[in-house]
């Protein structure tokens, strides 16, 4: 993600990127920490249109603002949306059991 930030222009100095998480939910989670040292309660994340609403439903959780932008596909993955509404529930038990503030 930092090479796609950096040739589409971003600075390097202002990349924090977060890069100990192996899911949705501890990807946002980890992150929340490095939103707050920039005093950042908004994101926006970019995904595929399958997982967006997992990926929404998480930043919400941590009370983030959230908005979601899913670039076109020509793809499409049935699989991929089977497994995202069955981890849906999961995820939202999951986060029942998640403090707010990670």
């Amino acid at each position: 993600m930092t090479d796609i930030l950096t040739d589409l222009g971003v600075p390097p100095a202002v990349i924090t990127p977060e890069d100990q998480s192996t899911s949705t939910l501890e990807n946002i989670r980890f992150a929340c920490p490095i939103l707050a040292r920039h005093d950042a309660q908004a994101v926006a994340i970019v995904t595929d249109s399958y997982h967006a609403r997992r990926a929404a439903m998480v930043a919400r959780h941590f009370r983030l603002s959230v908005t979601v932008s899913c670039p076109p596909s020509d793809r499409l993955r049935p699989k991929a949306h089977l497994r995202e509404w069955a981890a849906l529930p999961l995820y939202a038990a999951r986060l029942r059991r998640i403090p707010h503030d990670g």
